[in-house]
């Protein structure tokens, strides 16, 4: 017997989080990574999933920022190897993600900054 009950996703409280989902805010840089490779990207993420999905996907672009939305939890030494990969660390919250035509045009950061990847990858929770 097969059960195809489904899994439902569970978005972040992150103004434009949810409305894009798929298109500009990705979850699988396999599914998703070709089309964005070479451009800058950010990843929504923290400790290790933050650390792991940056080190995955480093390859694929010389401008990667890896944003923790808040005070870091990585370790000291995923810190110094993102540092030494060249890859960003941005602590600040993260306030929104800002579209236009279905296109990421910005990170609008708490402190009213602006960060402007073209695509942001993050994993969400989901339940059954």
């Amino acid at each position: 017997m097969i059960l195809a009950t489904g899994l439902a996703d569970i978005m972040p409280d992150l103004p434009g989080f949810a409305e894009y989902w798929g298109r500009s805010v990705l979850h699988c840089p396999y599914c998703h990574g070709y089309e964005v490779h070479g451009q800058p990207l950010g990843i929504l993420a923290n400790g290790e999933t933050g650390y792991d999905m940056a080190t995955l996907i480093q390859q694929w672009t010389n401008q990667l920022t890896l944003f923790t939305n808040g005070p870091s939890t990585l370790t000291d030494g995923q810190q110094q190897n993102l540092e030494q990969l060249g890859i960003a660390l941005v602590e600040t919250p993260v306030a929104a993600i800002e579209h236009e035509a279905g296109s990421l045009t910005a990170l609008l950061l708490a402190d009213g900054t602006r960060a402007h990847p073209k695509a942001v990858f993050a994993r969400v929770p989901f339940r059954q």
